[in-house]
């Protein structure tokens, strides 16, 4: 295969660089929850909601400076206070679960009262996540950028060989990241022609670079 490269004019900004690093971190808590391994699942939900909710903080105010802060309740009460989402209010308890889950990742740490593993929690990582990447997505008002940010850009073979299996990581018991969602970003490039193998073997992709199977 021969590759030919054109320079890329995508630059991210730092919102779209945490969602991207969350969709990263979310994928891999729902492999680690498929496979019964709990309490790494609890910790890596733990980095896909901070980078997610620092991802939409960043989307409202790219000025804003959150150092530090890793507790997501503190994040949570960032979001309703300064930029209204007033249905996080009552969340509380649920950002708890994972704070207990991310302070026990060291063995000579005690282990917090009210902390336990539980599959159920399965459920809330996609419900939670979902919420706060449809959130980050309504900031992105470029389609282009849109279907090359958050669950899209693991979706990239996916929209090359139109096969499911290059989605099961996303898609596997997931009633809100389905084929259906994903194929909206599809749709969107093969109108474009992009990431479409033409008749002399040419597949464009959306940074302006080619690839050519001879």
């Amino acid at each position: 295969m021969l590759r030919v490269s054109m320079l890329s004019t995508n630059n991210q900004s730092l919102a779209i660089n945490f969602l991207n690093f969350a969709v990263r971190n979310y994928i891999s808590a729902r492999i680690l929850y498929l496979n019964n391994q709990l309490h790494d699942a609890g910790v890596m939900s733990h980095e896909s909601f901070e980078k997610v909710m620092k991802a939409l903080i960043y989307f409202k105010d790219n000025n804003y400076v959150l150092n530090d802060i890793h507790d997501l309740n503190r994040l949570r009460t960032i979001l309703f206070n300064t930029f209204g989402y007033n249905t996080l209010k009552d969340n509380k308890e649920l950002f708890k679960y994972y704070e207990d889950c991310y302070s026990y990742r060291y063995p000579n740490q005690k282990q917090p009262r009210s902390f336990s593993t539980n599959t159920n929690m399965f459920n809330s990582l996609d419900n939670i996540f979902f919420f706060f990447h449809e959130e980050c997505l309504k900031e992105i008002v470029d389609d282009n950028s849109k279907y090359s940010s958050g669950i899209f850009t693991e979706a990239t073979s996916y929209f090359k060989s139109n096969d499911q299996r290059d989605l099961y990581k996303i898609i596997d018991s997931n009633k809100y990241f389905n084929q259906d969602y994903i194929n909206i970003g599809k749709e969107h490039w093969h109108k474009k022609g992009i990431y479409l193998k033409n008749s002399k073997g040419v597949t464009r992709y959306p940074n302006g670079s080619v690839t050519v199977e001879r």
